[in-house]
């Protein structure tokens, strides 16, 4: 069953995404792990021709009541100097995203490596005109959000289709 949000819903589900996201990450930054080019990613492809040029980010959880057990973010890199995060760039309606392991049995992993497991996790994934964090901070870049529920990753990647969504909606 697909849901529609109000806009207003919309946009505070993508700023608490982007928050969560930018919140879990240790203060290194890391983009993590020895080779930052290894490990897994997640794919959404059937992505409206409109949004092709466009960046996503992403984040996923697996929750025990309200307490995070293991959560991933979805992000190309991160400066560790400024803080900024590069999102990953739509092209033909398909887009792969690496995703870096946060926390684990609800501890924040330091510093965050690329995930490379075989878990469920909750996916919310965000569609915005500019390509990193520092510019959408400086304004309402948000153009369309999703939520994946039980998305199953194998080998730290997942690959699933838009129209699979449980909730999307478009601001634009």
């Amino acid at each position: 069953m697909r849901i529609q949000f109000s806009k207003f819903a919309w946009m505070a589900g993508i700023m608490l995404a982007l928050a969560f996201t930018f919140s879990c990450s240790s203060p290194d930054g890391g983009g993590g792990g020895t080779d930052p080019s290894t490990g897994g990613t997640f794919t959404v492809t059937d992505i409206p021709a409109k949004y092709n040029g466009k960046y996503v980010y992403c984040s996923g959880s697996i929750l025990n009541g309200t307490t995070i057990v293991t959560s991933i973010g979805g992000y190309e890199s991160r400066n560790t100097s400024t803080g900024n995060y590069t999102w990953s760039r739509i092209s033909n309606g398909k887009v792969s995203i690496p995703v870096w392991l946060q926390h684990r049995d609800g501890n924040l992993v330091q510093p965050i490596v690329r995930y490379s497991g075989n878990d469920t996790f909750d996916m919310r994934f965000a569609i915005s005109e500019v390509s990193t964090s520092l510019e959408y901070t400086s304004g309402n870049y948000g153009l369309a959000a999703g939520i994946i529920n039980s998305v199953t990753f194998s080998n730290g990647s997942a690959i699933i289709s838009r129209n699979d969504a449980t909730a999307w909606t478009e601001s634009k």
